[in-house]
């Protein structure tokens, strides 16, 4: 996975992905890929008492 990673974040990827850049493209096949930013989905809210909603 590192020699992945190291190639999705080269310089010269991200030259030939201009103007986007690599995590647009990233972002067209899975939202949840980037190379720069966390992103997370929330798969559930636990209310503690009734009064928290």
């Amino acid at each position: 996975m590192k020699p992945f990673r190291r190639l999705l974040t080269s310089p010269l990827l991200n030259v030939l992905a201009a103007p986007n850049g690599v995590d647009h493209y990233l972002a067209a096949l899975n939202p949840m890929w980037s190379t720069c930013e966390i992103r997370a989905r929330v798969t559930q809210i636990q209310h503690l008492t009734h009064r928290t909603r």
